[in-house]
């Protein structure tokens, strides 16, 4: 396979392997000037983690909120940023690795015939194939 198609793989492959930063290497910030206030809390089987703290931009200074969502298997799944009411998603496991899944079959359908494919795929790990292939029948 291409090393474009290699690199797209082992990145998947990290994010499915890492966990994030975890809730206690964030609370260290408790004891940085700008922090205010770090909660962390259960809803259902997910850890939500907030972190309050002030960022200065010139004359002014904005209350940020910082959330964390994690699953019970200590995966970070989402970070969200809240500032003035407004929520930005800053990053968010899902959607990563869909895009991620994406990228790589578009490369593999561009580059390669449905019997290379069908084989590339089954020599990966099981969990990783699952998705690909699910992906692969559903785009083809």
């Amino acid at each position: 396979m291409s090393n474009l198609v290699q690199r797209k793989v082992d990145t998947l492959i990290k994010l499915m392997l890492t966990t994030g930063v975890q809730p206690s290497e964030l609370v260290d910030n408790i004891y940085l000037n700008d922090y205010k206030s770090i909660k962390y809390y259960k809803v259902d089987s997910n850890i939500l983690g907030e972190l309050i703290f002030e960022e200065s931009t010139g004359k002014y200074t904005v209350e940020v909120a910082l959330k964390y969502v994690y699953n019970a298997e200590k995966m970070l799944l989402r970070i969200e940023e809240e500032v003035h009411g407004q929520v930005n998603v800053l990053w968010d496991r899902n959607n990563t690795e869909s895009e991620l899944i994406n990228e790589i079959i578009s490369l593999l359908k561009q580059s390669y015939s449905t019997n290379e494919v069908n084989k590339f795929i089954t020599s990966l790990p099981n969990e990783l194939a699952k998705k690909l292939m699910l992906n692969y029948k559903l785009t083809a």
